[in-house]
Order: C-alpha cells, then structure tokens, then sequence
C-alpha cells in the first residue's frame, strides 16, 4: 500500500506527504519527496491504529491518511489534487453530504466503487458478512405508500435499482399510472419495479422498512423472504421499541439504526403528496462505526434529492427525533390542530414546551441527552407560529385510520412515571387516542 499522510489544515485543505524510494549513499533506500501531480478520489475509511484513515483510488490505490482533523470526513467521498511533498492538496468535490458537489468538483469515480474500494475483497466490510451489494446495490422497499413511495421513489428517479413489494391493487395502480409524486422539490411521474408477496425471494442487497409500528409482524413476515443471507434492514419506523423485535426476528447485525422526517400523504388516487421542503433520512451503525455498506448507502442517497445524515451516533438521533414527535403528536392529536392553530390558541405554546421538557429529560434519563441544537430545532419547530404542519398521527386519526397511540406516546408515557416527570400532556393525549381507539373499534367514528 503506498502511504500517503494527509493533515487537515481546515474543512478544504489537506497537506500531503508522498514518499518514492531513493538509494542512499550507504546503499539503502531512503524516502525523497515525489514530485508527481496526484489525484485522489475516493471514500474515507477507519484504519487500525488511533486517529489513522484510508482513502482508496481505483486508480492509484489505497492510501493511508492521518492528521488531528481528518475524522470530519470519516465516511465521505472526496477528491483531493496536488503536488506531493510540502503542497497543500485542496479537497476538490465529495459526494457526502451535499448531492452533485462530486460533479462540480469534476469527480468521475463511480460513487458506489468508492464507497467499497477500500474494503477487503473489493466490498466485505471490516464485519465479517456486511455489505451492500457491488455497483448496483438492489433495493427492496416495502409498500409504495406516503414514506416508503417517496424515498423509494426518489432512489429509483437517481437510478438507483428499486422494487417495491405491495399489494396486488397498489400494484396495478403503478403499472397503469406509474409512481406519482407531488412536491415543492419537483414532481414526479415515473415507472417502477414492483413484487407481490407471492413473488418475493433472495436476493437484495437492503431492505427498506417503513410500516407503521403497529403493522410491524406482518411486515416482517412479509419482507423475510427477501431478508437472507447478508440483506440488511433500514427501519424507518417511527419510536425505538421495534429495534429489539427486528433483532430477534433478523438479527442484530442484520439491521441497522434509522429514522426518517417528511410530511407525506397517500392520496386516494395513489399519488404521493410531499408537503414542504423536510424530507430527511438518519441513518448508521448502531455500534456508531461507519462500515461498508453505510457508506455505499451514503453514496447511493448522496446521487439522489434526499438529504440524509451518516450519523455515528444514529440511536442518539433516534432518540432525538422521539423527543420531537411525541410532543408533536401528543398536541397535534390532542388539540386537533396544525402548530400554528395550536400556537394561536390559549395554552398552546405552555402544553408544547412543557411536554418538551419532558421527553428531552427522558432520554436524558436513558443515557442519549439531546445537543442543545436538537432542542432548539424541535422547540422552534413545536412551536412556530405559522407552522402548517401537524403529525401523521393526527392525520390518520382524521381519516379514521389505526394509530400508534402505544408505540410513540405510550412509550414515552411509560418512561415518563418511571421517572416520576411531569406527565399531564402526554397522559391527556394518550386517553384521547386510546378512546378513538375503542370507538373506532366499536364502528362509532363520525360519518362511517
């Protein structure tokens, strides 16, 4: 491996020190400076030994980077150019975190080459048995509904290979009319790969969960076909409690830690209606290493609109998505309302922040502390008074729909007496949506 160090001397430059071997007077090589132009594109990788990286070429190979800074772009893929020795070599483009930054940096390494370049074996991760597929990782996402069909469908648009297993109905739906998406972003209309249960077998390289919580055995029964082998599973459920079930059902080291955040609806005629600008994916390994196959997910989602975070403390961001959503879904549900109606109303702005309060002290209390930035957004986001946005909770309820009244805030209801917190919002909330449960049970809702 030729060995290359690079120091980071801030968030564009690189200092690069390349060696050739040269006969010394006594007969032995010694190391002079290479007066060589070098270019270097590729993913960078843990390395053994602390603070040491990798960055591998497909061109010039692997080489082995060091310096105070360098683990900012831990799973990145950057290019570097310049003259080895004492130049400063500047980072000219990378795919993670910002989509086409790789094209203006005139990158034309192929993104998932060099998300597997510097592993072993040209892709076997530093686990033995992980990995994301080769060049053209294939991807199964169940159902084609408001989350599923629009990051499905956002993957597909990149070229990405995609198929959505659904229903007999849905499937039709998109044969005829294709894959529909409506939003601020761009819409779109385009044909996709689709398989009924019947169909389903080994094969795929990820599995994209994205079931309600209450769906979630039949949803495992009906992706375990498809779940062999290495075939790993990104849930974007929302709440915590469906990791230990998918564990045991899949294993561990099977599925990986993610969340998501995007106000979608399925509408009745199979369109996907996206409503403003967040449509957001976190995702990693919940041992919080960046490995293979979560950097070949990082450069497949970096080609496509998605934004998403590679995180390395994904249970942490998990926890601070939880800390959000139940108090959005507590008032929202609870109220009736969007955040701006509920923000114009008496008592709105207090039940929101001291439900917050709250759940940012239970997950303290649960070893993942929110940064102070993530509380903040959620404040400014519970909060805002002209927001247009409510939770899927409420909208399900409007419609009629089962809700996860249990899994988001019974389970913080829960967490909240074990600590003896301040629990009248999310108590409130939880008698509310346990009652439309019993009426919708017992065919009482309005109009139906």
């Amino acid at each position: 491996m030729t060995r290359v160090v690079l120091a980071v001397l801030s968030s564009a430059l690189l200092t690069v020190a390349t060696s050739a071997q040269q006969p010394s007077p006594d007969g032995r090589a010694k190391e002079q400076p290479s007066s060589k132009t070098l270019t270097l594109t590729g993913c960078v990788e843990k390395s053994a030994g602390p603070n040491k990286y990798t960055i591998a070429d497909l061109e010039n190979g692997k080489y082995e980077v060091s310096g105070s800074d360098i683990k900012r772009y831990l799973g990145q893929r950057v290019q570097v150019a310049g003259t080895p020795g004492s130049t400063k070599f500047r980072v000219k483009g990378g795919l993670w975190p910002t989509p086409n930054v790789a094209a203006q940096g005139g990158a034309t390494m192929d993104p998932a080459k060099a998300a597997i370049a510097a592993q072993p074996g040209g892709g076997a991760s530093r686990r033995s048995g992980y990995h994301l597929g080769m060049t053209s990782p294939k991807i199964l996402v169940l159902g084609a509904g408001g989350v599923g069909g629009y990051f499905g469908g956002r993957l597909a648009q990149s070229g990405a290979h995609v198929t959505f297993l659904v229903r007999p109905a849905r499937r039709e739906q998109l044969q005829r009319d294709g894959l529909r998406i409506v939003s601020p972003l761009g819409d779109l209309t385009l044909p996709v790969r689709t398989v009924v249960a019947d169909e389903l077998s080994a094969g795929y390289d990820l599995v994209i969960l994205t079931c309600k919580a209450y769906d979630l055995d039949s949803s495992m029964e009906a992706i375990a076909p498809a779940v062999q082998g290495s075939c790993t599973v990104l849930p974007l459920l929302n709440g915590l409690v469906h990791l230990e079930r998918l564990d045991e059902r899949f294993g561990r080291a099977q599925v990986l830690g993610g969340s998501c955040a995007i106000d979608v609806t399925l509408l009745p005629d199979g369109t996907i209606r996206h409503g403003g600008m967040l449509q957001r994916i976190v995702f990693g390994e919940r041992d919080g290493m960046k490995s293979s196959r979560t950097i070949a997910l990082a450069e497949l989602l970096a080609k496509s609109l998605i934004h998403f975070e590679h995180a390395d403390d994904v249970v942490l961001r998990m926890w601070e998505k939880l800390t959000m959503l139940s108090v959005l879904a507590a008032t929202t549900c609870l109220f009736r309302g969007n955040v701006r109606e509920i923000m114009s109303a008496p008592g709105g702005r207090d039940a929101a922040e001291r439900a917050l309060k709250t759940t940012v002290e239970i997950a303290t209390r649960e070893g993942y502390p929110p940064t102070p930035e993530a509380v903040a957004q959620a404040q400014s986001r519970l909060t805002d008074p002209t927001g247009e946005w409510s939770a899927s909770m409420m909208r399900d309820m409007e419609a009629g729909r089962p809700v996860e009244a249990d899994h988001v805030i019974g389970f913080m209801l829960e967490k909240a007496r074990k600590y003896g917190l301040d629990d009248q919002v999310l108590s409130m909330a939880y008698t509310h949506l346990k009652t439309y449960e019993r009426r919708r049970a017992d065919g009482r809702l309005p109009g139906r």
